[in-house]
């Protein structure tokens, strides 16, 4: 009876602990599918004090007016009026006059930039001595015939006739470079801005008329896009246009900040081309540089309310496109969106995004990187 009773006894205790263990265990379950529904795998858990630290921007997305977009490339170029070409003003071999110049070369109205010498060069050294002889010849005969003609020793007609004498030997010691040294002639840029290309390479031989380089004045630019033919019913309405510089790819420029207009669009396309020219002029209060390459995007005129996000805000994961939502302070939802157009700036979202949401538009990657490695910020452990 005792024995029994014992064995009985230790039945009831070990049916007691697994009831306690599989009760524990339930509890465990539920407390883990609550923490995952508060949780989901989709939200990423990040403190307002790791926000502020990742330097976290949150915008409130509004549907606005978006324009349609055509994307294509472009080159910006000199403004018309802008760019003037330097040329020879001797037959001789080129040099610099101070330091090498490369393109984009600041220089003011002026400043000596090349140096031709006509050294051993037949006739052109005589070319420059004959031209300063006549120079010094007409101007100390215009001198005197100054003090004649008040006298009544010469008469108007005959000063005028040495005036004009002097005048021309003047030009024609200015254009070979008046105040060259023996056997040289000094070139000079004719307006300040800087060097857009050079022609020549030191040490090479010029003749007269011979263009050297060409300078800009880098005040107005162009923007030259080329449309594809097949945007033709579109071109006529292109208001405006945004663009990339390849060495600045996080940056836009867009027109409608530096003061551009519209200077030209093609009525068709070019002879042998597909595609149909449309020419902006800007301010360059950016500095650039033209005969830069670009990537464009022509603004039309016709637009609609659209949800769009800045392109920062987009993070991609093997073709898939995703922005953070902000739900609170301290929790983001990954979410997956289908993209529209882009202008360059922002990108219209077809679904996944709607007016009133707070997207994470700036330093994105930083939750990207906590959602990929699953790393749950000091605080939150559960």
């Amino acid at each position: 009876m005792g024995y029994n009773r014992l064995v009985l006894n230790s039945v009831m205790i070990a049916a007691t602990c697994l009831f306690a263990s599989c009760h524990n265990t339930h509890n465990h379950h539920d407390n883990d599918e609550a923490e995952e529904h508060k949780h989901g795998h989709n939200e990423v858990v990040f403190s307002h004090e790791q926000a502020e630290a990742a330097g976290l921007v949150v915008e409130k997305i509004l549907s606005e007016p978006f324009a349609e977009v055509i994307k294509t490339s472009g080159r910006i170029l000199p403004a018309a009026g802008t760019e003037r070409t330097i040329v020879a003003t001797a037959n001789g071999v080129v040099s610099y006059a101070g330091k090498a110049l490369t393109d984009g070369t600041a220089v003011t109205a002026g400043q000596p930039l090349y140096r031709i010498s006509s050294k051993g060069i037949e006739d052109g050294n005589d070319r420059i001595t004959a031209a300063r002889a006549a120079f010094v010849a007409a101007e100390k005969e215009y001198k005197r015939a100054k003090g004649m003609v008040g006298e009544k020793i010469i008469t108007q007609k005959e000063f005028n006739e040495i005036e004009a004498r002097y005048e021309a030997a003047k030009a024609a010691m200015e254009t070979i470079g008046g105040k060259a040294a023996e056997g040289s002639v000094t070139v000079n840029s004719p307006i300040a801005g800087f060097v857009l290309t050079e022609m020549v390479k030191n040490g090479d031989y010029v003749s007269v008329g011979q263009p050297i380089a060409k300078v800009s004045q880098n005040k107005r630019l162009q923007l030259r896009i080329d449309i594809s033919d097949k945007y033709a019913d579109k071109a006529q309405s292109i208001t405006s246009a945004n663009f990339i510089l390849p060495s600045l790819p996080d940056r836009v420029f867009s027109l409608n900040d530096l003061n551009g207009r519209i200077v030209s669009i093609g009525k068709s396309s070019a002879d042998n081309s597909f595609y149909i020219p449309v020419v902006f002029e800007f301010d360059n209060s950016e500095g650039l540089i033209a005969g830069s390459f670009v990537e464009a995007y022509a603004l039309c005129g016709t637009s609609s309310e659209t949800v769009s996000v800045p392109v920062s805000a987009i993070t991609e994961e093997q073709g898939i496109y995703y922005v953070y939502i902000r739900i609170d302070d301290h929790a983001y939802r990954k979410q997956e969106v289908t993209l529209g157009m882009s202008n360059g700036s922002r990108v219209a979202v077809l679904k996944g995004v709607k007016a009133g949401d707070n997207v994470v538009v700036k330093a994105a990657n930083h939750l990207k990187l906590a959602a990929n490695t699953g790393v749950i910020p000091e605080g939150h452990h559960h």
